[in-house]
C-alpha cells in the first residue's frame, strides 16, 4: 500500500487506510474498532507504531516477540492490515486475487 501507481496521487499508506475506513470499504476487526473507539488515527498509528516492527524488525519502535503485550499488538496490527492489503491488491491494483504474481516493471528512485 506504500507504492505510487497510475491515477494515485500519493503513496501514503496512512491516508489510504483512513480513506478505506471512512468509506466503509474494508472489514474493521476488533483491533481497528478499538483504536477508533479511542479516537486514534488508525493510519498513523499503524504506520508509526508497527511499520518498522513488521517490515524491518530492528528499527524503532522495536517490538519484541518475547514481550506478551508487544506480541499481541503486532499480531493484531498484522491481522488488521491484511484486510487493507487484500482490498488494495484486488481493487486498486486490479488483480483478480491477492495471491497473483506481480511483475515489477520499474523501480522509482
Amino acid at each position: 500500500m506504500d507504492i505510487k501507481y497510475l491515477n494515485r496521487p500519493t503513496n501514503n499508506a496512512s491516508d489510504f487506510i483512513n480513506q478505506m475506513i471512512g468509506e466503509g470499504k474494508v472489514y474493521l476487526d476488533r483491533f481497528i474498532t478499538d483504536l477508533l473507539s479511542k479516537k486514534i488515527d488508525v493510519g498513523k498509528h499503524l504506520y508509526n507504531g508497527f511499520r518498522c516492527a513488521i517490515a524491518h524488525i530492528t528499527r524503532e519502535p522495536v517490538k519484541l516477540s518475547l514481550d506478551e503485550e508487544d506480541f499481541k499488538e503486532v499480531s493484531g496490527a498484522c491481522n488488521s492490515i491484511e484486510h487493507f492489503v487484500k482490498f488494495f491488491i484486488k481493487n486498486e491494483l486490479k488483480l483478480p486475487k491477492h495471491c497473483d504474481n506481480i511483475n515489477v516493471l520499474e523501480f522509482e528512485k
